[in-house]
């Protein structure tokens, strides 16, 4: 038997749901005709989470090679403005035909009851929302701001953070410290040509921006509808992904 596991989480609710699609790929003898596998899971869940519960076994027929599992939900108790970091466990219990029940408790690659990765839950951000935290994820479509996505692209070819595969940028969450950021990159005394704002990289809102990080910055003048856009694009990315201060996240200009 094998499975293949999805965890489903939402960026605006603290309910996780889990599907396991189990697949047969191997087995010896011969089932006798209408007899049938069938498995169930145990669910359970770290403090702060409520489980839900796999609900009866379910029947492999020698027919199928596979079966998709419903869906199991859990529930994360956040406190107010906080946030919670919890997990899940799973007990496969496989009955052979015949009626006897095994419990298969060797997930590789470790031994012992099939652990989730952690998920963080938070209401820090508007709402309330879960992710994995250990998933850092990419701010692309900028190639929509042509002048930004060639400002980027240059910085980072300069040896600036932030290119996928390399060293991340992290999100700063404390707006008197991006403003720093922002008065040190972009300073007001900086000439701007009409229609057009200082953009910089580091972004100011990251722990890499030119006055937290005390390091090397980039600035360049550019369209000020290409500038909001790409900030949309950002905020669009702490939001969907629960980015949290000192979040690790990419950037791809391409």
């Amino acid at each position: 038997m094998n499975y293949i596991h999805f965890i489903g989480m939402f960026y605006d609710s603290l309910e996780l749901t889990d599907v396991f699609a189990i697949v047969r790929f191997f087995s010896e003898g011969e089932l006798v005709p209408n007899d049938a596998i069938s498995f169930r899971l145990v669910a359970s869940c770290s403090v702060g989470c409520t489980a839900g519960d796999f609900g009866p076994a379910i029947t492999l027929p020698d027919s199928s090679t596979q079966s998709l599992t419903p869906p199991v939900p859990h529930l994360v108790n956040v406190p107010q403005g906080g946030q919670r970091t919890v997990h899940t466990t799973y007990e496969l219990q496989l009955t052979h035909p015949g009626g006897d029940t095994e419990v298969i408790n060797y997930f590789p690659p470790t031994q012992g009851p099939y652990p989730s990765p952690d998920i963080r839950c938070d209401r820090i951000l508007s709402g309330a929302g879960c992710v994995i935290p250990s998933f850092a994820p990419t701010l692309n479509g900028l190639a929509d701001y042509p002048a930004v996505s060639a400002h980027i692209r240059t910085a980072q070819a300069g040896g600036l953070p932030g290119a996928p595969g390399t060293t991340p940028l992290h999100r700063l969450a404390d707006a008197a410290k991006a403003k720093k950021n922002r008065d040190t990159a972009c300073p007001d005394s900086l000439p701007r040509p009409s229609g057009q704002t200082c953009d910089e990289y580091p972004m100011a809102r990251t722990w890499e921006g030119a006055w937290t990080s005390g390091g090397a910055f980039s600035r360049a003048m550019v369209p000020e509808a290409e500038n909001e856009g790409a900030g949309g694009k950002f905020g669009a990315l702490v939001r969907y992904q629960r980015l949290l201060d000192r979040d690790a996240f990419w950037v791809d200009p391409n």
